[in-house]
């Protein structure tokens, strides 16, 4: 009975870890990265940490649809489309 326990708290645990991880803001940091996309920092902000301006081009690999969708969820405009586009620092966004 307590090998069940522990097996099944150890899956849960497993389970648990393979969830949606929290949603980062796509303009901080100011490097430039290629992960299946190349994203590049095109106007960095003055606390010379996150970025105004941030582009994204797709490749063979991927494309820009969640770079899109985390931009405008933490607050930004973006411009373009699922190919290429560049998210732009909103307002009321620090």
């Amino acid at each position: 009975m307590m090998r069940q326990i522990a097996l099944i708290t150890i899956i849960a645990l497993g389970v648990a870890g393979c969830g949606p991880g929290k949603k980062e803001d796509v303009l901080a940091g100011t490097t430039t990265t290629t992960v299946a996309k190349t994203v590049q920092c095109t106007e960095p902000n003055a606390d010379g940490v996150s970025c105004n301006r941030k582009t994204c081009k797709k490749d063979a690999a991927s494309d820009c649809s969640i770079f899109q969708d985390r931009c405008t969820q933490s607050g930004h405009s973006y411009e373009g489309n699922s190919d290429s586009g560049t998210c732009i620092r909103g307002d009321q966004v620090g």
